[in-house]
């Protein structure tokens, strides 16, 4: 895929993304805008997504969980269902909260691929991207004058569950974090020792406002 929507060709057994997705299905959308009181909860699903663009969105609390995107995988999930997780050339702009992925089964990946994150604000105790699984990417995503407002909050929270045996990595690499707002806590939040991180290659920019210089 290239920089402009090229949108891949949807499966024949993943459905058009609705505003209230059911249990164990596969979704699709592609160049799609969502904005107001968009928000989707998944669980025991999966889903592709791409060139979607998410604004001024607020993630609504939910039992203990925030996103404007929320996935929920346990071992119930039917083994028939499968596939990996893709949000890939996604746009988040001044939303609160973005990504929310909780699962506890470990052979399902989750790939967060070429996405941007513009203005948006975490929640107390809630990130732009909350990881609460062991195995997944973060790649060249873009930060940018993000704001958290908590301590124990970040752009992107890991809190991995506690798998035995668990062989899996969560990798955040070729990802810049671009910011200028002075009370941002941190870039990333590590919650527990559960999981295996690979943070690497990553890049830090201060932005400069010219108006702030006068």
């Amino acid at each position: 895929l290239g920089n402009t929507a090229e949108c891949p060709e949807k499966p024949d057994d993943y459905l058009d993304l609705p505003s209230k997705p059911e249990s164990g299905n596969k979704y699709y959308s592609c160049n799609k805008e969502f904005g107001y009181d968009m928000q989707f909860g998944l669980t025991n699903s999966i889903l592709s997504i791409y060139y979607c663009t998410f604004k001024n969105i607020v993630a609504v609390y939910n039992k203990e969980s925030l996103g404007i995107i929320k996935i929920k995988i346990d071992d119930s999930m039917s083994s028939t269902i499968n596939g990996n997780i893709n949000i890939e050339y996604c746009s988040f702009e001044s939303c609160y909260g973005a990504i929310l992925i909780d699962s506890t089964d470990s052979s399902r990946k989750f790939n967060i691929y070429n996405c941007t994150f513009t203005r948006c604000q975490a929640m107390k105790g809630a990130a732009m991207i909350d990881f609460k699984s062991v195995n997944g990417d973060i790649e060249k995503c873009h930060f940018r004058d993000c704001l958290t407002i908590d301590s124990s909050s970040g752009y992107i929270s890991f809190n991995p569950p506690k798998i035995e045996n668990n062989d899996k990595t969560f990798s955040i690499v070729n990802t810049v974090f671009e910011h200028s707002i002075q009370n941002s806590y941190a870039f990333l939040s590590i919650a527990n020792d559960n999981g295996k991180l690979n943070f690497s290659n990553n890049k830090f920019l201060q932005i400069v406002h010219l108006d702030s210089l006068l």
